[in-house]
């Protein structure tokens, strides 16, 4: 669950062009000049030095050494009896130690600093109070959150100041796409990305690079995620002051898992959990325990695997990490579901839901009703599993009524499907078989209508921006191929994912102006029996585990038969068959089996009797 953030890359992006890329490479080269050369920490006894030192290292999100220099400049600043740079230290030190304290503690110790009549009248302490509210709240309350980031974004405008402008505005991008708006997301991350490569803010680079790659390994796009956490582990390498790049090593791990790579994935996982241990990062550590806990799902070790769901659980709870709460917990009850163990699963999911509730995360709440609904299924309560199923594919579609992003769009469906799947099973069994037809039928719309309204190719001639980013796209595929210094690879590599980025955001763009709404209707069981001839059979298929199903409807009648294989085995026929098809290939051994599967049952077909 964890963030999803700012799905990108060819024909998907979520920057705008800003800049050329040679200018992108000087800001970067600008940017690791001024880091390099600012000053180390001092012992200085003057509070406000000991707090520019400390933003200096928060700003590279290097909360441990910033926390140690907070802290100094706190005590320092109550033995001299300076209340304002007091509580600047304290919301310092609070952001460097999220996780050690209980979150409701520290945010009505922030909240307290925020009505101080000193912090009213102070915009950067305030911008300082609101960053470390923000931050802690991002995860279990996001519209708490998106006040904060507000605010924050309110006081950089009317100050002048960039850098807290393009934190704020990519903050709030982040909680724009956790509620589901990817539209109002793309537009507050392509402003703050863009900002941050024309000042050649490279920490701020390094940090959302590492978002992108959460967003390509949540989404299933694992190789763009490890060049996306790739580039960001080796801008982070280029300075020792910056923080434990924690993101990208954990997405880094996420994504060897999702291609397979289990021994690397492991390797990558436990260095990390090692890592969060001794910088005692106990938020990290949940998140941490969680994809290890998948890992051995995949390696076939459910026991493991949920050992580690139950730890990241007990550690959440123990720390207040709600949303943290709500993925091992779901994580949990999917391993126990699988295996049988129904209660366990159940005790689980209600405990994950009940989080859900609490964040409002409603990106993820199709997955919530969906297994609670698996679960009353298999629990015999076909009834209810029908209203929880019907209620996840409402909620999709309000998401996708709103999200213009096509990688979203792929997420949520491919959610749905496994909702309609169960729905459907469910009205199986109950013998709804006009009910299970709608079922089917919306599942087909909405595949078409999503086809449908996917941008079309067009000549028009293309925007001056979309040609600047291709030919600087163009420019560095060259480059790439060109080059035979392998110095200069990585260089290169990096600038050209930049560069994609940049070219899709221009042609995502340009394509959101040319799309047009799709609505769709279904056709009810009536009027499709009415349109079919006397001769005439309509066979629909839905391929589920461990048993498929056919809706086979004629001008009288309308019936559900099971067939003789799960979807998994009739995939993979299916796919062989049109291998040999492709291949000239004569043996019809598998066709024969694949009309065996899916014609044997009706040779005699005559419906039910009237």
């Amino acid at each position: 669950m964890n963030l999803r953030v700012f799905p990108s890359s060819k024909g998907s992006a979520w920057l705008t062009l800003g800049r050329t890329l040679v200018f992108l490479a000087l800001a970067l080269l600008a940017c690791i000049a001024i880091i390099t050369v600012r000053g180390r920490a001092s012992h200085s006894k003057e509070p406000n030095f000991l707090l520019a030192q400390a933003d200096h290292f928060a700003w590279l999100w290097n909360w441990e050494r910033a926390g140690e220099l907070y802290q100094r400049a706190e005590e320092l600043a109550v033995q001299q009896d300076d209340k304002r740079d007091q509580l600047y230290a304290t919301c310092g030190r609070l952001r460097a130690t999220i996780g050690s304290s209980s979150i409701l503690q520290t945010s009505a110790t922030l909240a307290g600093i925020l009505r101080d009549p000193i912090a009213a009248n102070d915009p950067r302490l305030r911008i300082r109070c609101l960053a470390s509210q923000g931050d802690l709240l991002r995860e279990d309350h996001p519209d708490s959150s998106r006040q904060a980031w507000q605010e924050v974004l309110e006081l950089a405008q009317r100050l002048r100041d960039k850098p807290w402008q393009t934190r704020a505005q990519a903050e709030l991008a982040i909680i724009s796409f956790m509620d589901g708006d990817s539209g109002k997301a793309r537009k507050l991350l392509s402003s703050a990305l863009s900002s941050a490569v024309a000042r050649g803010d490279l920490p701020t680079l390094v940090y959302y690079a590492s978002m992108i790659g959460t967003a390509f390994a949540q989404m299933g796009r694992a190789g763009e995620a490890l060049e996306y956490c790739g580039a960001a582990l080796r801008f982070s390498a280029m300075f020792k002051d910056m923080g434990f790049p924690f993101y990208a090593y954990a997405r880094k791990g996420q994504a060897f898992t999702a291609l397979g790579r289990l021994d690397e994935a492991r390797n990558v996982l436990t260095q990390t959990l090692d890592k969060t241990r001794q910088l005692d990062l106990p938020l990290e550590q949940t998140q941490i325990l969680i994809a290890i806990g998948k890992l051995e799902v995949q390696a076939g070790r459910p026991p493991m695997a949920a050992q580690y769901f139950e730890e990241a659980g007990s550690l959440s709870r123990k720390d207040g990490f709600i949303h943290s709460i709500a993925w091992s917990m779901y994580e949990a009850a999917r391993v126990y579901r699988d295996e049988g163990r129904y209660a366990d699963a159940e005790r689980c999911e209600s405990e994950a839901m009940s989080a859900m509730h609490e964040v409002a995360d409603e990106y993820h709440l199709p997955l919530h009703l969906t297994m609670l609904a698996d679960l009353k299924a298999k629990e015999g309560d076909p009834a209810k599993a029908q209203e929880l199923y019907e209620q996840a594919a409402d909620v999709v579609d309000t998401l996708l009524a709103n999200s213009p992003s096509e990688q979203l769009k792929s997420s949520l469906i491919s959610t749905v499907s496994e909702t309609y799947k169960g729905n459907f099973s469910v009205a199986t069994e109950l013998g709804q078989t006009e009910e299970a037809f709608s079922i089917v039928e919306a599942a087909r719309g909405r595949s078409i209508a999503d086809l449908l309204s996917r941008p079309r190719s067009n000549q028009d001639e293309p925007p001056d921006s979309l040609r600047v980013a291709r030919v600087n796209l163009n420019g560095l595929q060259h480059a790439l191929l060109d080059t035979s210094d392998r110095s200069n690879l990585t260089a290169l590599q990096d600038r050209l994912l930049v560069a994609e980025q940049l070219a899709g955001s221009q042609s995502e763009a340009a394509d959101a102006k040319r799309g047009e709404a799709i609505q769709t209707q279904n056709i009810h069981l009536a009027s499709m029996r009415a349109v079919l001839l006397p001769d005439e059979l309509l066979l629909e298929y839905v391929l589920a585990e461990p048993t498929s199903f056919c809706l086979a409807i004629d001008q009288k009648h309308a019936v559900i038969i099971p067939l003789p294989a799960g979807g998994n085995e009739i995939e993979q026929v299916a796919e062989r068959y049109l291998g040999q098809i492709s291949a000239a290939k004569n043996d019809d051994a598998d066709a024969r089996k694949l009309c065996d599967l899916l014609l044997g049952p009706f040779g005699n077909f005559r419906g039910p009797a009237d």
